[in-house]
C-alpha cells in the first residue's frame, strides 16, 4: 500500500497557509496527519475516514498476511474506499462537486453496502439542487433532489426541498406527501409542521392544520 511517509504527502497538499489541527486515534496516538482548519471543522466525516486511514495503514504485516485471499481484497477494496471517499470530502468543501461526485461512485462500486457513503453522495446531490433553485432552474434541481432520494432515501432534506417546489406549483396532495416523508425521517423540525400546517389550511383541513400549529409549538414554545 506504501509508505506513510507518501500518505502523508498527499494529505499534507491540501495545507498551503491554512491553520491546521492535528487528528489522533487512540489506538495510533503517536500518529497524526495534519489537515486544513474549515475541513477538520467539517466534523465526523473527516475525522472517522481519517481515523480509519490510519488503522488501515498501520495494520500489522502478520494480521494482513494471515488472512485468506478474498479477505485480503476485502482489506484492499476497504482502505481505497476510504481513500476516495475522504478526497471527496476535500473536494466538496473545496468546491469541485463533480470531482467529489465521482470518488463517492467510485467508492460506491468498490463498496456499494457503505452507508456513510451514501449519505455524503446524497448530500452533494441535494446542495447541487440548491444551487440550481437559486438560478430558477426547478427541473434541474428536482432531478438533483430526486437523485439524492435515490442514493440514500434515510436523507431527509431533499423530501423538504421536493414539497416546497410541489407547493409552489400548486401540487399540494404531493407536497403534503413529501413535508410528511420528511418529518417521519426528522420529526423535530418545527419549521415544517408550520409549513405542513399552513398547506393543510390552504387545502380547507383546517382541524388538522390546527393539530400541525400545536405539534410546532410543542417543539418550539417560543
Amino acid at each position: 500500500m506504501g509508505s506513510q511517509g507518501n500518505m502523508n504527502r498527499g494529505l499534507l497538499a491540501y495545507l498551503g497557509d491554512k491553520k491546521t489541527e492535528e487528528i489522533h486515534t487512540d489506538d495510533y496516538p503517536i500518529l497524526e496527519f495534519r489537515v486544513p482548519y474549515d475541513i477538520y471543522l467539517e466534523g465526523s466525516s473527516i475525522k472517522q475516514n481519517l481515523q480509519e486511514l490510519i488503522k488501515y495503514r498501520h495494520m500489522p504485516d502478520t494480521y494482513i498476511y494471515n488472512l485468506s485471499e478474498d479477505e485480503r481484497k476485502l482489506f484492499e477494496n476497504n482502505y481505497k474506499a476510504k481513500t476516495m471517499v475522504l478526497s471527496g470530502l476535500m473536494d466538496r468543501i473545496s468546491g469541485n462537486v463533480s470531482s467529489a461526485i465521482d470518488r463517492y461512485k467510485s467508492a460506491l462500486e468498490i463498496n456499494p453496502n457503505d452507508n456513510d457513503t451514501r449519505y455524503e453522495l446524497a448530500r452533494v446531490y441535494h446542495t447541487t439542487g440548491d444551487e440550481y433553485i437559486k438560478s430558477g432552474k426547478i427541473e434541474e434541481a428536482m432531478a438533483e433532489y430526486n437523485k439524492a432520494i435515490e442514493v440514500d432515501s434515510l436523507y431527509y432534506l431533499p423530501y423538504f426541498s421536493i414539497a416546497s417546489v410541489l407547493w409552489q406549483k400548486g401540487k399540494h396532495d404531493d407536497a403534503i406527501k413529501h413535508y410528511e416523508l420528511y418529518l417521519d425521517k426528522y420529526p423535530y423540525d418545527y419549521i415544517a409542521y408550520l409549513e405542513l400546517a399552513k398547506l393543510y389550511f390552504e387545502t380547507g383541513n383546517i382541524e388538522k392544520s390546527f393539530a400541525l400549529l400545536n405539534k410546532a409549538i410543542s417543539y418550539d414554545p417560543e
